[in-house]
């Protein structure tokens, strides 16, 4: 099993104020996002939602937790209870990043979590904290990601372990990058 130590790389990004909106709780949501069932909706604050993330509201309640990314053309959409063609609530914790073009259908993400591009989270999944499932994999229905686990493949499997340091890591690593962003507002104007 390989370790993997988290790395404080965080860029720096400018957004264009007419493509976003920032919420009194510092949330940065496009304009392009799809918000169903605003009323289900939970974002805690210093979030961002990219373009064409689509939270699906109204099938259940969805909760997000503080210093969150979720990339572009992702759906966050509540589980269906088995057999019964009901819906659970999605939970995502605090400092999660998940790549775009994911289908999260998990029924809990924990704190700490970090999801690759093009991910797809079956029903009802359990991902706990400090764990990374990487980009292109398919975590099955039901499938409970251990703490501390890297997971990868399709169906996705064990591959790895993270570094007990990425607890406090990847919270400062999420709240580094939220401090990068700028409003395209927020900058000096050029001189000529």
């Amino acid at each position: 099993r390989t370790r993997v130590l988290f790395t404080m790389d965080a860029p720096s990004s400018v957004y264009s104020s007419a493509a976003y909106r920032t919420t009194a709780t510092g949330n940065i949501i496009s304009t392009e996002t799809v918000l169903e069932g605003d009323r289900n909706l939970s974002v805690a604050g210093k979030t961002v939602l990219l373009p064409e993330v689509q939270l699906r509201g109204d099938l259940g309640i969805i909760r997000i937790g503080r210093y969150t990314v979720v990339g572009g053309a992702t759906e966050l959409c509540p589980p269906e209870k088995v057999n019964s063609g009901e819906h659970l609530s999605l939970s995502v914790g605090n400092y999660v990043t998940i790549g775009a073009g994911c289908e999260i259908r998990a029924s809990q993400i924990g704190a700490n979590v970090q999801i690759g591009d093009r991910v797809v989270l079956g029903d009802r999944c359990l991902v706990r904290d400090c764990s990374v499932v990487l980009e292109d994999s398919v975590v099955p229905p039901d499938t409970v990601i251990a703490p501390f686990s890297i997971f990868a493949g399709s169906p996705a499997v064990q591959v790895g372990v993270m570094a007990p340091s990425c607890a406090t890591e990847i919270p400062d690593f999420c709240m580094l990058r939220y401090q990068r962003i700028r409003s395209s507002d927020d900058l000096p104007e050029e001189k000529p």
